[in-house]
């Protein structure tokens, strides 16, 4: 099958007939043509971008032009808005310790949600990390927000208080470290990208 990546026409070795579509095709392209280098950042079909999960057909694959990034810009972006999310935590975990007890179940379903979303930020340094220069006290930094987030979820069990009071404070101020870190990740790429280029 020849595909068009970056205005360029490439041939690449799959048969559609064995995949569930086109998008088990795209991600077999930027496995085997463009990991761990650059990934799709979207396709071009008739000149419209769409993105690359709205590509259903394989037809529409063979008129696409597949647009690619670098993965370090990928991982980036996706780190900046894991800084975004933890901007609001701060104050969730503050209305979370207030309500607690007004609230019950509300409280708990909160809760829940905060330390997911958390835990999502980590997850996406911890995917984008082997393509990331290597960065300073990254498995330090992983492990205190790690702790913080299994310590908010054990007292959420064991001690209702002394979750509140960790909500409050030390969870809070392990949040932060991790939201100066991660923008210090950021600053990082963005200076590497600078010396690269």
């Amino acid at each position: 099958m020849k595909v068009r990546i970056d205005g360029k026409k490439t041939d690449i070795n799959i048969d559609l007939r064995k995949l569930t579509g086109a998008r088990e095709a795209l991600r077999l392209i930027e496995l085997r043509l463009l990991y761990p280098d650059r990934v799709i950042k979207h396709v071009e079909v008739d000149g419209r971008q769409i993105p690359p999960e709205d590509v259903v057909s394989p037809l529409l694959l063979k008129r696409a032009n597949i647009v690619t990034e670098p993965s370090v810009d990928f991982v980036r972006k996706h780190i900046e808005i894991s800084i975004f999310a933890l901007e609001s935590v701060p104050a969730a975990a503050k209305r979370i310790a207030s309500e607690w007890y007004e609230k019950g179940e509300v409280s708990r379903i909160n809760l829940s949600s905060l330390l997911s979303s958390v835990d999502w930020t980590v997850k996406v340094f911890e995917r984008g990390s082997s393509i990331l220069p290597i960065v300073e006290g990254a498995d330090e930094a992983v492990l205190s927000v790690e702790e913080a987030i299994l310590k908010a979820d054990e007292l959420s069990e064991l001690d209702e208080d002394a979750l509140l009071e960790f909500l409050d404070g030390d969870f809070i101020g392990a949040v932060l470290r991790w939201k100066e870190f991660l923008r210090d990740v950021v600053k990082l790429i963005t200076k590497s990208s600078m010396e690269n280029h």
